[in-house]
C-alpha cells in the first residue's frame, strides 16, 4: 500500500502541468461531455504504464536525457502551433476542418487516442519506470500511475467544462496553444 500512494502522490506531481492536461481542458470544452472524456483519458493511459512497468529496465536505457528533452519540446511546439494555428483550418461556420474528420469519435475515443499517443517517452512514463526500478513491484505502481492520472483527469476535464461554459472557446484554445509553446521553450532551456 506504501508503494501504491508514493506512485500516486509521485506522478500526481509530475503531471500535475502536463501537456495532457491542456489536452484535457481543451477536449472537455469541445465536448462537454466529461464522463466519457475521464473514462476515455484514464483508458489511454494504461497502454504507456504497462509499457513502463514492464519494460522498465529496457526503458531507462533506451533514450538519453538529451533527447528525450528535444522530443518533448517538439512534441509540445507541434500542439501549442496546432492550436494557434487551428482557426486557419476554419470553414465558414467556424468549424476546423481537420477535427471534423474525427468528431465522429466522440469524447470517449478522442480522449483515448490522444492521451494513448502523446503518453509514450512522456515524463510519467519514465517517472512509472523508475519507480518501478526502485521497489521492484509492478502492481501498486502500475496501480498508482493510473489512480494519479485518473484523479488529474477528473479534476482538469471539470476544470475545463466549468471553463467551457463561461468562456470562448477560440479563447481557451489560444491560451492553451501559448501555454504549450511556452512549455517547449521552458524544455529545451532546462
Amino acid at each position: 500500500m506504501r508503494v501504491y500512494f508514493i506512485t500516486l502522490l509521485s506522478i500526481a506531481a509530475v503531471e500535475l502541468t502536463d501537456k495532457t492536461r491542456i489536452i484535457a481542458l481543451v477536449l472537455s470544452v469541445r465536448y462537454q461531455a466529461p464522463f466519457q472524456l475521464v473514462i476515455g483519458m484514464t483508458l489511454g493511459y494504461i497502454p504507456a504504464i504497462a509499457l513502463a512497468v514492464l519494460a522498465s529496465d529496457f526503458l531507462s536505457g533506451l533514450i538519453s536525457p538529451l533527447y528525450l528533452r528535444w522530443i518533448i519540446a517538439l512534441s509540445f511546439f507541434e500542439f501549442g502551433i496546432y492550436l494557434l494555428l487551428s482557426r486557419a483550418y476554419e470553414d465558414k461556420e467556424g468549424e476546423n476542418k481537420h477535427l471534423a474528420r474525427f468528431e465522429h469519435l466522440g469524447p470517449f475515443w478522442m480522449g483515448l487516442i490522444l492521451v494513448a499517443l502523446t503518453e509514450f517517452m512522456d515524463k510519467s512514463q519514465l517517472a512509472t519506470a523508475g519507480l518501478t526500478l526502485k521497489y521492484r513491484t509492478g502492481w501498486p505502481v502500475f496501480l498508482g500511475s493510473i489512480s494519479a492520472q485518473a484523479l488529474l483527469n477528473i479534476i482538469y476535464v471539470g476544470f475545463g467544462s466549468y471553463l467551457g461554459q463561461r468562456l470562448p472557446v477560440k479563447l481557451i484554445q489560444c491560451v492553451a496553444g501559448a501555454i504549450f509553446i511556452l512549455i517547449g521553450f521552458l524544455a529545451i532551456i532546462r
